[in-house]
C-alpha cells in the first residue's frame, strides 16, 4: 500500500469536466467511435481548467504533465463526465494545484482530489470521525505524508522557554 501511494504522490484526479459533445452519445459503430473519442485534447481542457477556474497564472508555460487521461469508458451525454488523472512532472506544480483548489472550487462542481489507492482510501474515511472531534477540540489533524494511512494531530501549546515550540505533532 505505501509503494502505490508513493508512486501515485505526483498524481491529481480531476472530477467535472464536460467531455467534447462531438465525442459521447453518438450512434457510432465501436470502431468509429474510439476514433472520435482520441480527437479530445484532455491536456487542453485541464489546462483551461488551471487557468479559468483555479486562477493559476501562465498555467501553459509553467506546468507540465507526464500524463493526462480519463478514466473508465465513455458515457453518453446525459451521465456525468468521467474522471481526469493528470501526473504532474514536478511536485510542487501539484501541491500548487491542490491548495488553489480548495478555496476557488467551494460551491462549484468541480472536484479535485489526491490519486490514492482503495484501501487507503477506505482506512482514512474510517477516521472521519476522529478528524471532526479534533476539529471540535481545537486541534489540526491531516495525514501524514510519510505514512499516508496515519494521522497526525497538532495541539497548539505556550512553552515558556523556548517559543519556538508552540506546538506538538502525534502520530497517531
Amino acid at each position: 500500500m505505501y509503494f502505490e501511494s508513493y508512486s501515485r504522490r505526483e498524481s491529481l484526479k480531476f472530477i467535472g469536466f464536460v467531455e467534447n459533445s462531438n465525442n459521447a452519445g453518438n450512434n457510432q459503430s465501436s470502431a468509429e467511435s474510439s476514433d472520435s473519442l482520441q480527437s479530445e485534447n484532455t491536456k487542453e481542457v485541464l489546462l483551461k481548467f488551471l487557468e479559468e477556474e483555479l486562477n493559476i497564472d501562465n498555467a501553459r508555460k509553467r506546468i507540465e504533465f507526464q500524463s493526462v487521461h480519463r478514466v473508465g469508458k465513455p458515457r453518453n451525454l446525459c451521465s456525468d463526465p468521467r474522471m481526469t488523472i493528470a501526473r504532474f512532472l514536478c511536485y510542487q506544480d501539484r501541491e500548487e494545484d491542490m491548495q488553489k483548489a480548495r478555496p476557488n472550487l467551494k460551491d462549484k462542481d468541480y472536484a479535485v482530489f489526491e490519486d490514492i489507492p482503495k484501501e487507503l482510501y477506505d482506512l482514512r474515511k474510517k477516521q472521519k470521525s476522529k478528524f471532526k472531534t479534533a476539529k471540535k477540540n481545537g486541534r489540526t489533524a491531516f495525514f501524514s505524508k510519510k505514512y499516508p494511512d496515519r494521522r497526525i494531530l497538532t495541539v497548539n501549546l505556550y512553552h515558556w522557554t523556548n517559543p519556538l515550540r508552540n506546538y506538538l505533532s502525534i502520530y497517531q
